[in-house]
């Protein structure tokens, strides 16, 4: 295995920029090539020695590993093509949008003996974790509020799998009772798919789970509420602050506030974990398999939502 692992880069918009600047920092990467469909974005590339690909396909003669970072649509496309190449992959999330490809893909990597991880950046932040862990898979109500503006977000999917998806993955890990009854409702504003959406998931414990995404806000807003065996969290993602409350005598009482200060780069943990897991050959807990469950949840809240466009709206 080579000194410093050769990189790729296919899609150069915001994250693909981001991950440009990430591995520019990692001292066991390097990065070699680039691929982008619109050329001029090449312009902002100021190391010469990078690769500029004027087609996808001349990245496996140069890389050993890629990242991908195009719109979500293409994501399977390269995917397989690349794991296929015997290349090792990071792919933004969603990895995919339909479970079996999602199993397709994590069958090739395997028997090319390859890293296929995927970009779930609250899996890197620290207080998600801490949460988790206070939690500790003892969860019965969860409440996720996610909303963005629309200048910044990928209109190519849904909001499921554009936003939601995240706090579909910490749900996982707070609530371990299997599902019972799925219901959600979604709308259509600016995109093909919804622009809003709201989940309720009931569980077979008597827990139950509503989770609110849009990318129509001015505002970028990620809370969260989970109410656990030991008491009950209320976070506020975006500030990096969250308080615990425990139940003692039939009062609620606040036993801690901890504001999160010290320096968070998920996207930095995830593309050092993904460089690791090539040198070292371990798994990472961002890898493909670990996200069987989210997109069976993802694929079951497809299922279940009454989707209405705008155009379709009675008017009074």
């Amino acid at each position: 295995m080579r000194e410093k692992i050769r990189v790729g880069i296919v899609g150069l918009g915001f994250m693909g920029g981001i991950h440009l600047l990430k591995l520019s920092k990692i001292k066991n990467a390097v990065v070699s090539a680039v691929f982008d469909t619109d050329r001029a974005k090449y312009e902002g590339i100021k190391d010469r020695s990078i690769v500029r690909c004027s087609d996808y396909k001349e990245l496996v003669n140069i890389v050993d590993a890629i990242i991908i970072s195009s719109p979500s649509t293409t994501h399977y496309f390269y995917t397989k093509y690349f794991l296929n190449e015997g290349v090792h992959c990071l792919c933004e999330k969603p990895p995919v949008m339909r479970m079996r490809e999602l199993m397709s893909l994590i069958s090739i990597a395997q028997r090319n003996g390859l890293v296929y991880n995927v970009v779930m950046p609250e899996r890197a932040n620290r207080m998600v974790v801490d949460i988790l862990s206070s939690v500790a898979k003892s969860g019965y109500v969860f409440f996720a509020d996610r909303v963005a503006p629309s200048y910044d977000r990928s209109l190519d999917t849904s909001v499921l799998f554009d936003i939601m998806i995240h706090d579909i993955d910490i749900l996982k890990e707070a609530i371990p009772s299997k599902i019972k009854r799925v219901s959600a409702n979604g709308l259509s504003l600016v995109g093909a798919d919804a622009d809003l959406l709201n989940v309720r998931i009931e569980y077979e414990n008597g827990g139950f789970a509503i989770l609110n995404a849009s990318r129509m806000a001015k505002d970028k807003k990620r809370l969260l509420r989970i109410f656990y065996d030991g008491g009950y969290i209320s976070a506020d993602l975006i500030k990096g602050s969250y308080h615990r409350i425990i139940f003692e005598g039939g009062r609620m009482v606040v036993r801690k506030k901890r504001v999160s200060n010290t320096k968070n780069d998920p996207i930095m943990v995830i593309d050092r974990d993904f460089i690791d897991s090539i040198l070292r050959g371990k798994k990472s807990k961002f890898s493909a398999d670990t996200l069987i469950d989210v997109m069976g949840v993802c694929n079951l809240i497809e299922r279940r939502t009454i989707f209405v466009r705008k155009s379709d709206l009675l008017t009074y």
